[in-house]
């Protein structure tokens, strides 16, 4: 459990590095239409920290995780649930936060097939 938790963290701080550069690739490219044309970094990062702390949640956990990982991802699942709860988000928001966790699965499993091994049996 401490390895899930550690993980976690790691999801955490990369999500936080990485939300405002995802923000503004999602605003670009994907909500074109969205209600601002000029968006600032604080948008930015709202809008890209959901997307991209999904995407490493389900991609490190696939990897790295350790016996209950599924339960973790779950677990670590419910604040973005819970929070788009709160938001009334729309479809097109669940839509794409879906893509981004089920291409973080998806890649998960390409790199441990390649691999041909678990990722996490290399790191011991």
């Amino acid at each position: 459990m401490k390895r899930n938790i550690l993980i976690f963290l790691v999801v955490l701080c990369l999500s936080l590095i990485l939300a405002l550069p995802t923000g503004s690739l999602v605003n670009k490219y994907i909500f074109i239409g969205g209600s601002s044309v000029f968006t600032s970094g604080v948008s930015n990062f709202i809008e890209g920290f959901p997307l991209i702390y999904l995407f490493l949640l389900a991609f490190l956990f696939i990897l790295y995780g350790r016996t209950v990982k599924f339960i973790s991802i779950i677990l670590f699942l419910l604040p973005i649930v819970l929070l788009y709860l709160y938001a009334n988000a729309d479809s097109s928001v669940w839509f794409w936060s879906v893509i981004f966790f089920v291409v973080g699965i998806i890649l998960a499993f390409i790199l441990q097939k390649l691999f041909k091994r678990n990722l996490v049996s290399s790191i011991q």
